[in-house]
């Protein structure tokens, strides 16, 4: 009896200190926000598609923004552990807090609202010279500015490997990538998009450009680019239309793409005359980790009424895009994508593709 009784209370004595400990984290906040429950989920939680934002402050943003306009658009490396402008020091910052602690970083950035095609990034220079591929462990898309009628998402597609049990004349068995789903990713100021550096990805303009006329679409028609113009403030390319982002890839310790400079580009700021304290991140547990939504699929009985059709370029030459046509055309999707990629703002949203002949 008195074992029992030492051992109840020594189990109620745990209780208290865990009790006491938990609501240290939650007093006067919600639990989900503590920074305990921030930090765990942020790092537990891994997918190969990851949405933040409340990464940066507004003025870092800003400072980015300026500095990588002056820089232009050229590609750049350098090494994680040595940041020498306040660019690189905000990406080392992010990646640091995020746990990827790659060697050497790739990075550049863009302001118009490209139609971008699909694509894989690259070893580029490798993959002209030797027609091998060799990509980036993680690429990341920072949405420094975004002009109010730019619905240009970023997407993101997952493949899975089937088995095609009539290859050639053989009947060979051949394992083979197909599409799986498409994750939207709309673009939003300040907004961190992570994801894995094999995974192919491309931004449509007009938003709705993969899909058919009947539907709203341009069906791949070619979009004509109208380049802004740097002496009219007006323009709306740099004002409703603009798509300020910085895109950056982490490369494994084994080395970066050949042939991209490492110099400091012209027109960056020293970290010595930046004029904030710091361009770093804010702490990863003040971080908001957005939720992807997994679009249910309709269970009509006749399923082809709620797909919509979708033609996808492919960016590159023969060799890269693994086909001989310039785009994959024989995708289908929910008819729900439509309102997803016309979005301004809003969460990430995942829907499955089909083939003609799927179920």
């Amino acid at each position: 009896v008195n074992l029992m009784r030492t051992t109840y209370f020594d189990f109620l004595f745990c209780c208290s200190i865990l009790v006491g400990w938990s609501t240290s984290l939650v007093v006067n906040t919600n639990w989900k926000r503590s920074p305990i429950f921030r930090k765990l989920n942020l790092f537990c939680t891994r997918n190969s598609v990851e949405v933040y934002e409340n990464v940066f402050n507004d003025d870092i943003l800003r400072l980015l923004d300026s500095e990588l306009k002056r820089s232009g658009l050229g590609h750049t490396v350098f090494n994680f552990r040595q940041p020498r402008t306040c660019t690189e020091s905000a990406i080392s910052s992010f990646l640091e807090d995020i746990g990827d602690t790659s060697c050497l970083i790739e990075y550049w950035w863009r302001e118009e609202w490209l139609s971008l095609d699909l694509h894989r990034d690259v070893d580029e220079e490798l993959a002209k010279v030797e027609n091998t591929f060799r990509y980036p462990k993680n690429g990341h898309v920072l949405y420094l500015s975004v002009g109010k009628e730019v619905n240009g998402p970023t997407i993101i597609i997952q493949e899975k490997n089937v088995t095609d049990n009539n290859f050639g004349s053989q009947n060979i068995q051949k394992i083979r990538p197909v599409f799986n789903n498409i994750t939207i990713v709309p673009a939003v100021n300040g907004r961190m998009l992570r994801f894995e550096g094999n995974l192919l990805h491309a931004v449509p303009r007009p938003a709705l450009a993969y899909l058919d006329h009947a539907e709203g679409g341009n069906n791949l028609e070619i979009w004509t680019r109208r380049r802004p113009d740097p002496n009219n403030p007006n323009d709306p390319e740099l004002t409703f239309y603009r798509r300020s982002v910085l895109l950056f890839n982490t490369w494994p310790e084994d080395g970066g793409p050949l042939e991209v400079s490492s110099a400091i580009p012209t027109g960056a700021t020293p970290l010595n005359e930046s004029l904030l304290p710091t361009t770093y991140c804010k702490p990863a547990h003040e971080w908001w980790k957005i939720p992807i939504i997994i679009q249910p699929e309709s269970v009509e009985e006749d399923m082809n009424k709620r797909r919509v059709h979708l033609s996808i370029g492919l960016l590159g030459n023969l060799h890269r895009r693994g086909q001989s046509s310039r785009s994959v055309d024989d995708l289908y999707a929910s008819v729900e994508i439509k309102p997803a990629l016309m979005q301004l703002g809003g969460n990430p949203t995942v829907f499955s593709l089909y083939r003609r002949n799927d179920d």
